[in-house]
């Protein structure tokens, strides 16, 4: 069963529309928000593992990217920031391959396990991801937390080490207290809308004209 923050993350990505060429960067042919992604398009892949079949074979720490500049409609930086300790890097590259007004999607973990692949170096807050994007160049920044809340944060982290039975159950049981929460909090002048315990961020922006 997928984890809730990857179906959370799908049902985001449903959202957008995208046509034209993909740069899925770190992705995986198999990747199922390939599927969940609205719009006309067609992906190359580029990673450095054979196992994904990837369209272009490269290590991410080696430097610059073997693409061309102003080549794509938008690129995906899927669940990949948090394993690249140059991680601006690749933003200055994303910006570089994009075209004019070219859209960047990321997401990214936040209360997560650790998950090497094979590294995992770093968590992002909405405010960190709001000020890199902008300060690479890129406008109109959109951050969405990706959750439920305190209560499903807590039933997602040990869920992917439950039977699919367990997790569904914890899952439903959460969502409902976090329900529960947003109005006791409300109720009594709490502050408490669940984005403050997000499984992850999606982000997107489109590149800037500079």
């Amino acid at each position: 069963m997928p984890s809730l923050f990857r179906r959370l993350t799908d049902a985001a990505l449903a959202e957008l529309k995208i046509d034209g060429v993909i740069l899925d960067v770190g992705g995986d042919v198999r990747s199922g928000y390939r599927r969940a992604l609205g719009g006309e398009h067609r992906f190359v892949t580029l990673n450095f593992s054979p196992q994904t079949q990837p369209d272009i074979l490269f290590d991410l720490a080696s430097g610059s990217w073997p693409t061309p500049t102003r080549t794509y409609d938008a690129v995906l930086l899927i669940n990949l920031l948090e394993h690249l300790y140059d991680y601006r890097q690749a933003l200055k590259e994303s910006g570089r391959v994009l075209k004019a007004d070219g859209l960047i999607v990321i997401v990214v973990p936040f209360l997560h396990a650790v998950h090497p692949s094979p590294h995992d170096y770093f968590r992002y807050t909405a405010e960190a991801l709001e000020r890199l994007l902008t300060e690479s160049g890129f406008v109109g920044v959109k951050v969405t937390a990706l959750g439920r809340g305190a209560w499903s944060a807590a039933a997602a982290l040990p869920g992917r080490l439950l039977p699919s039975t367990l997790a569904r159950l914890g899952e439903a049981a959460a969502a409902l207290l976090d329900l529960i929460s947003r109005r006791l909090a409300f109720w009594l002048g709490k502050k408490y809308t669940g984005t403050e315990y997000p499984l992850g961020y999606l982000v997107v922006a489109r590149k800037g004209r500079n």
